[in-house]
């Protein structure tokens, strides 16, 4: 194929960032005694999570709210979804989950085979919106010696999709946008990016979302990448 270089993003692509918020989520019930708040078990808290996180970030997408905010609230919002109202442990809370995600490295199903296929054929890079270096490459301490770069939008100060997002991706890759395959989960930040770039791209439907524009390929399974390459 024409390919030579494949971009990876980094949430819910690679990363199960659902299983590890459901995680972090149930720990945190437990280490802040939640049932002590009317909370029957750390399923709710997890579900209730799960919809108020989920809608937060379609409205970064969207522009219509900032990081700074998503990160700030979303715990607010929480909490006064069972009738709490407390900004310090919204505060605390917040900052403790982001700790417990950054350690959890826990990778979507067959993604090491996937990407033990994919490696001796092709440059592969991880193209993320992940707002903190670091944070990013805690996530990716289990799969990092399968990637040449990892590319934080941090870097240029513009998310995807804008295009100097992907300008900037492409540079430090060494790559051209018609040799390259954009692989990701987001209709918005990734499939438009791309799209928009001139570049090919992969979307990972596995929530069987209505889709918004044509992307080149679309998988369920990011084991489908070993048929599709």
């Amino acid at each position: 194929m024409k390919y030579k270089h494949l971009f990876f993003d980094l949430d819910h692509t690679l990363w199960d960032g659902h299983r590890s918020a459901a995680e972090s989520i149930a720990e945190l019930y437990d280490r802040y005694n939640m049932a002590q708040y009317g909370i029957a078990n750390a399923e709710d808290l997890v579900l209730a999570f799960h919809e108020i996180n989920y809608h937060l970030w379609e409205e970064f997408e969207h522009k219509n709210i900032t990081i700074e905010e998503l990160l700030k609230t979303r715990f607010e919002l929480l909490l006064a979804k069972f009738g709490i109202s407390n900004n310090k442990m919204a505060a605390n809370l917040s900052s403790d989950y982001r700790v417990l995600q950054e350690i959890k490295q826990i990778y979507l199903p067959y993604i090491h085979e996937v990407l033990s296929y994919l490696q001796p054929k092709y440059a592969l890079h991880v193209f993320t919106n992940g707002i903190d270096p670091l944070s990013v490459e805690r996530k990716m301490g289990g799969i990092r010696h399968y990637f040449c770069e990892i590319i934080g939008t941090y870097s240029s100060g513009y998310f995807k999709p804008h295009a100097i997002s992907f300008q900037t991706a492409l540079a430090k890759a060494g790559a051209q946008a018609e040799h390259s395959l954009m692989i990701g989960d987001s209709q918005h930040t990734d499939i438009i990016g791309a799209i928009n770039m001139g570049m090919d791209c992969v979307w990972l439907n596995q929530r069987k979302q209505t889709i918004l524009t044509q992307a080149t390929y679309e998988i369920s399974c990011m084991s489908e990448l070993m048929q599709l390459l």
